[in-house]
């Protein structure tokens, strides 16, 4: 297992797409969503890919109001490579990007039905 953390592309929105179906209870945004996050969120949105190919994401951004707060809007990993710390790598490298653009805090939403 080769698995890497980088930065989303513009060009990734419609795989992120793919994995987001696969990752229930979580609900699947519109498609311009993923694109918007990919195309202007980029420095904030990470994907982890093994072997090439993508198999999980973070899609977070810095809120436009108070810079020194984060918002973590999804995280996924494709059920067969879930167990293996890829969301906790990817939530690691998150805080680590938005502590470096003066962040303080972060936040998300978690439903209460999600046992991952």
């Amino acid at each position: 297992m080769t698995v890497r953390i980088r930065n989303v592309r513009e060009e990734d929105f419609l795989v992120i797409m793919g994995i987001a179906a696969s990752c229930a209870p979580m609900p699947v945004e519109r498609d311009s969503i993923y694109h918007d996050l990919t195309r202007y969120f980029a420095n904030t949105c990470l994907i982890v890919e093994d072997e090439g190919n993508i198999v999980g994401f973070l899609l977070g951004w810095v809120s436009q109001v108070d810079s020194t707060i984060a918002y973590l809007h999804d995280v996924c990993v494709i059920p067969e490579m879930r167990r293996r710390k890829i969301a906790t790598a990817l939530y690691n490298r998150f805080f680590e990007v938005v502590s470096k653009m003066g962040c303080r805090k972060a936040y998300l939403i978690i439903n209460p039905i999600n046992k991952h």
